[in-house]
């Protein structure tokens, strides 16, 4: 017999009205929703790269859209001077990635990541303020300059209220680009990984998803062959969680289960990673992304479900059913 009790309390926490902030999604309902960050972590050889290059080809062959809009994607990949090495050929089948958008990293030129973050948020910038001119021109041609603020007149004062068609720098596209940044294999370069103040990727992770003036929101992707040696910032900060085959299977599994233990327990993690696993090339992908459906995969076509005994309780949290990966019992 339980002691607890329950008696309401007249708190008004009803939340006033805001306009909600839709990411982009794909078109294709089961893969990763936006925005996500990644780590795909094992041993050499074992195929971290090719499920990198599966996903991305996927969200390709799906499309993206945002309020109803169809977005453009674009890859950048960083690599440890590997990124134009003929044996890395399989990173040139993507059709989102160009190829000025592929950059080889070593200690002299660190910089070039914060360059191309850099102008992923200046492409931003660019599309709202023509967006901001756009709206603001066909609201003055609706209700005449008088209804229009200082600020709306100051707004169309800097194009010389030309029509927004005929802007000579009009935006390239009509929305910013869905961005997935590739960290390829960088764990050993101590300028991109490591636990000094002001490290780019560090001070990244933690705001990677948020769109505001200064900020673009990016997904990022890691490859690495050591999961201990990612600063603890950046693990804690990982939604998808890709494990391949590993020779200290128990070390990694002890790592990962730090971060996804919200969604499963260590004894059903074990069951899923090794029977994942044994399969040629299989692994065992983990996603913890709050607006997540399919929680465990093996490789990106095959949803994964474990029973543990327990009645799956998602809508009661107000999530989908099934979505914490337990079978749904009818």
């Amino acid at each position: 017999m339980s002691d607890i009790t329950e008696k309401k309390i007249d708190v008004n926490v009803k939340i006033r009205r805001h306009i909600k902030y839709n990411p982009p999604m794909p078109k294709n309902k089961s893969l990763p929703p936006c925005w996500f960050s990644f780590m795909s972590c094992s041993v050499k050889n074992s195929g971290k790269t090719y499920n990198v290059i599966q996903l991305l080809t996927a969200y390709e062959n799906s499309g993206i859209t945002q309020d109803g809009e169809d977005c453009v994607m674009r890859t950048i990949w960083f690599s440890g001077s590997t990124a134009t090495s003929k044996n890395n050929a399989i990173v040139k089948t993507l059709k989102s990635l160009a190829d000025e958008d592929i950059y080889d990293i070593d200690g002299s030129n660190v910089g070039k990541l914060k360059e191309a973050y850099d102008d992923c948020l200046r492409e931003k910038q660019e599309i709202e303020k023509y967006v901001e001119y756009e709206e603001t021109y066909y609201k003055w041609k609706r209700v005449g300059e008088d209804k229009l603020s200082a600020y709306e007149l100051l707004v169309l004062d800097d194009k010389e209220f030309v029509n927004p068609k005929k802007l000579l720098d009009k935006p390239k596209y009509k929305r910013p680009r869905c961005v997935f940044m590739v960290f390829d294999d960088l764990i050993s370069n101590p300028s991109v990984f490591n636990l000094r103040k002001g490290n780019f990727l560090n001070n990244l992770i933690p705001k990677h998803r948020h769109d505001a003036p200064n900020l673009v929101p990016i997904n990022i992707l890691l490859i690495s062959q050591n999961w201990n040696s990612i600063p603890p910032i950046i693990r804690k900060n990982i939604d998808i969680f890709v494990l391949c085959k590993t020779a200290n299977t128990q070390k990694l599994l002890e790592s990962v289960s730090n971060e996804v233990g919200g969604v499963i327990g260590m004894k059903d993690l074990e069951r899923l990673y090794f029977y994942a696993t044994a399969l040629p090339y299989g692994c065992l992908i983990i996603n913890i992304h709050p607006r997540e459906t399919i929680r465990f995969r093996i490789g990106w076509e095959t949803e994964l479900k474990i029973d543990d005994g327990m009645p799956c309780d998602c809508v009661s949290k107000g999530k989908k059913e099934g979505s914490c990966g337990k079978p749904v019992k009818k």
